[in-house]
């Protein structure tokens, strides 16, 4: 009794398969024609064959073919580019800034680094905001940072000041252009803190004349000089 339910139920599945099959094998050249699937048992003939095929893709399309596979297509997720830590203490630093104040130094922990916000009076970046020239010292490294409002496509810039030429790299972000690290960025930080005004040259329009107050630096600078023993 129990094998003739089977029975059954196997044989209405695979008439309910059947026109779909008939269908696809219409279309297909690699598939039966219709009039060879007058019998219900053909489809697991046809399904059979598809064994035979070696390269595993097209092995699946054929079982995707007997059996009317639904395509089920995953979206691809877009990724975005986060800003760095750098940038993000610069910008933290920047809140901080009192009225009228150009420059602002955080200690913490083993880590230090210094703010200094653009003097001109405006800008190429929008609202006139303007960029912070950060210096640090963070994990004992030197390092000497220009923090923009928004991204640049400049994947780096050439930067002079005074006689010392350097070639700054951007983030992945476009938010942050960095000098060489260690003894380069000490090197600039040495020779902006004997004068009073740096001004940045660069081949790039947003860097090219921006102007920081560095009166006063040489004293500032002392917490990053202790850290990264310079």
């Amino acid at each position: 009794m129990k094998l003739g339910i089977s029975r059954s139920v196997m044989s209405l599945a695979t008439l309910m398969l059947f026109p779909a099959v008939a269908a696809i094998a219409a279309t297909d050249p690699q598939m039966p024609k219709p009039e060879t699937l007058s019998k219900p048992e053909q489809l697991v003939e046809q399904a059979s064959q598809c064994r035979s095929v070696s390269e595993r893709l097209e092995r699946l399309r054929c079982f995707d073919r007997v059996f009317e596979t639904p395509l089920h297509l995953t979206p691809v997720k877009e990724q975005t580019v986060g800003a760095s830590e750098s940038w993000l203490h610069a910008m933290d630093s920047l809140a901080k800034l009192g009225d009228g104040k150009m420059m602002h130094l955080t200690e913490q922990g083993d880590d230090a680094w210094l703010i200094l916000l653009a003097a001109n009076p405006a800008s190429r970046f929008a609202d006139d905001q303007k960029p912070v020239l950060m210096m640090s010292c963070i994990h004992r490294i030197s390092r000497v940072e220009l923090a923009l409002p928004s991204e640049i496509p400049d994947a780096r810039a050439k930067v002079t000041i005074q006689r010392e030429t350097q070639y700054w790299r951007s983030d992945d972000a476009g938010l942050l252009l960095s000098s060489g690290r260690g003894m380069p960025a000490i090197s600039l930080m040495k020779i902006m803190a004997g004068q009073d005004n740096t001004v940045l040259r660069s081949n790039s329009k947003v860097v090219d004349g921006l102007t920081f107050d560095t009166s006063g630096l040489s004293e500032a600078l002392k917490p990053l000089r202790t850290r990264c023993d310079w």
